[in-house]
């Protein structure tokens, strides 16, 4: 039978939220129902990767020109910014600090329960993503540290490890019991304030992946980006709480509480995900 078209239909194509708040700009967006599942699924949630990184020394050049008569002279002056080095294990102690607060945010607006990071980290699958993964780092130009025994894992990835049900997510989640896995890179980017005072700025990017829908497809809950707009200045003796304050943790996770009540809310209004989520009950 002919079927009379009147209008194009009106699809969803994913939802978002971005705004300001405790000078920090926020982004989160949510795929369409067919490759995000509604929020409400993600009951038992394990940490795929915490990892902290950045660079602790940068170099910038600024030039000048005066004239005197007919003479036109150009001073180049070269500017090096430096934070100082720290140990593996003030890094450690500060990622010890995060993911607690961080899980706790996801457990209240999730409802869902914590998975142990080793128990994510012990599974077979985890252990095959090694030759994927980027070591850690900590020299007197960059640094790179995970939490515990995660690791952060190489976006070239080979499909067959990478891909839908047969990707390591998906086998993670199968050998852990978690339904879903979050990850947090937490960026720190060197500033100079008006001052010529050397400051770091720090920008969080996080995601929440789970079980796909078919074969052939993935599936994420959500994805979003915090960036800090003001940086924060630090002493040369440089300890835990201090790390605290330079990567505004109090300020990060009201933040990151903030973003995931506006797609939770977008998505209850939108009621696309548990329509189409409720036909595979």
């Amino acid at each position: 039978m002919f079927v009379k078209v009147s209008g194009e239909p009106q699809l969803n194509p994913g939802l978002s939220a971005k705004g300001t708040l405790a000078e920090m700009n926020y982004e989160i967006t949510k795929p369409g129902a067919f490759l995000s599942r509604p929020l409400e699924q993600a009951k038992k949630v394990g940490l795929l990767s915490l990892s902290i990184r950045g660079t602790t020394d940068k170099s910038y050049v600024e030039q000048s020109s005066s004239t005197t008569g007919n003479m036109k002279t150009t001073t180049t002056t070269t500017t090096t910014l430096r934070f100082p080095q720290q140990s593996d294990k003030t890094w450690d102690g500060l990622l010890e600090s995060l993911y607690p607060a961080f899980m706790d945010v996801l457990k209240s607006e999730l409802k869902a329960a914590e998975v142990p990071v080793d128990k994510i980290t012990g599974t077979e699958a985890y252990k095959s993503t090694v030759a994927f993964t980027r070591d850690d780092k900590n020299n007197k130009i960059e640094f790179s540290r995970s939490f515990r025994q995660t690791k952060v894992v190489s976006a070239r990835m080979p499909m067959g490890e990478g891909y839908a049900s047969n990707g390591v997510n998906q086998r993670i989640m199968k050998e852990s019991g978690a339904d879903s896995l979050v990850t947090l890179t937490l960026d720190l980017q060197i500033a100079v304030g008006k001052d010529g005072q050397v400051l770091m700025k720090p920008r969080l990017a996080y995601e929440l992946v789970g079980k796909p829908n078919g074969s052939r497809t993935t599936n994420k809950y959500f994805t979003g980006t915090i960036d800090s707009t003001v940086g924060v200045s630090f002493t040369s003796n440089i300890t835990v709480a201090q790390l605290e304050t330079i990567v505004r943790k109090s300020d990060l996770m009201t933040v990151f509480r903030k973003a995931l009540e506006e797609i939770k809310a977008k998505e209850k209004q939108n009621g696309d995900y548990d329509e189409v989520w409720n036909l595979q009950k």
